[in-house]
């Protein structure tokens, strides 16, 4: 799966919108507009013996029923733009997107490396009962905190985002072994090199755990994902090529 703006070796991971809980509010007062709106406008025949002769009344009867127009669109907007605003994770980055209908299309990004910590936060009967809460990202360059609010299903969101901070950990540790080693030109210590093998191979052990057992199904073939017999230390030379599928007699 792809989307607008991904980088060359970027995976998505997840993405999600908030959780149904935000828009309710919206959509109930959607719900409230629409109905004073039916009562005016259908009601003009009953009150007009009372506005006919009263310009004043006239007036505020209008004024009334534009603003209910405006505040009833103006909600059904809020409500749309709950549909387009997502936060998507992938392997390097969180992005916040922000979309408003008209006026807003906004991009707000975390780098996976920067972050010290994430906390969840889910209080009270109803987060508990429909499953929702907040993340709390913390970044390690300014100590500042991101809050996610209204995140569906948060434990799992949780989880993710969690093992994505451990991947990225473990990438920029191989990262800085392999430069040492390069720079040392043959005089890298026994144990970093120890270290590095240790860590790739624990790289590709969690690669594994993703693909390993699962059936891959489609409309002309099916095959079961095999443990590597290499070591590799990437997470793309894992995937599956069109040769190596065997079809079914």
């Amino acid at each position: 799966m792809y989307f607008k703006g991904q980088q060359s070796n970027e995976e998505l991971v997840c993405f999600c919108r908030k959780h149904w809980m935000q828009a309710l509010s919206h959509i109930g007062l959607w719900i409230l507009f629409a109905i004073a709106e039916s009562i005016l406008f259908f009601g003009v025949r009953k009150v007009s013996g009372i506005l006919s002769g009263n310009f004043g009344l006239q007036i505020l009867y209008v004024g009334v029923a534009i603003l209910m127009t405006v505040y009833l669109h103006k909600t059904f907007l809020r409500i749309f733009s709950y549909f387009l605003s997502t936060v998507i994770f992938t392997n390097t980055r969180i992005i916040l997107h922000k979309k408003t209908l008209f006026l807003t299309d906004s991009h707000d990004v975390l780098d996976v490396t920067k972050i010290q910590d994430v906390k969840k936060s889910q209080k009270g009967i109803l987060k508990n009962l429909l499953d929702y809460g907040d993340l709390v990202i913390t970044l390690a360059s300014d100590k500042s905190s991101h809050s996610l609010p209204y995140v569906p299903n948060v434990n799992f969101h949780f989880r993710c985002l969690s093992r994505i901070k451990r991947d990225a950990g473990l990438r920029g540790r191989l990262q800085n072994l392999r430069q040492e080693e390069a720079n040392g030109l043959g005089s890298f210590s026994e144990e970093k090199s120890k270290e590095r093998l240790r860590l790739e191979r624990q790289q590709v052990e969690d690669a594994t755990k993703k693909i390993t057992g699962e059936i891959v199904k489609s409309a002309i073939e099916m095959v079961t994902v095999q443990e590597p017999s290499y070591i590799v230390p990437s997470y793309n030379d894992l995937r599956l090529h069109m040769e190596d599928v065997e079809k079914p007699l």
